[in-house]
């Protein structure tokens, strides 16, 4: 008899199984950041780190807000050494 698995967490599973997302994700944890700061401390393009935050947004995993010019990114993921928690 096969399982049933739930889509909706294997697919955020499975964008946290990148580390450069599962970076941004970190980061973003307590505070938020710009795009281009998050780009700087992971050692990505711009253009490369701003597409990997709209498919973690898509995916429910970072929340994204203008202020000014900048784009904001916070992290509504939960990640401690022993669990991870979607929010």
């Amino acid at each position: 008899m096969k399982e049933k698995i739930d889509s909706e967490i294997f697919m955020k599973v499975k964008q946290l199984s990148n580390n450069k997302k599962f970076k941004i994700i970190e980061l973003t944890q307590k505070e938020p950041l710009d795009i281009s700061s998050l780009a700087n401390e992971i050692k990505i393009a711009f253009n490369k780190c701003s597409n990997y935050c709209t498919q973690l947004e898509r995916g429910g995993l970072i929340e994204k807000t203008k202020e000014g010019k900048n784009t904001l990114v916070r992290s509504r993921v939960n990640i401690s050494n022993k669990s991870i928690i979607f929010n």
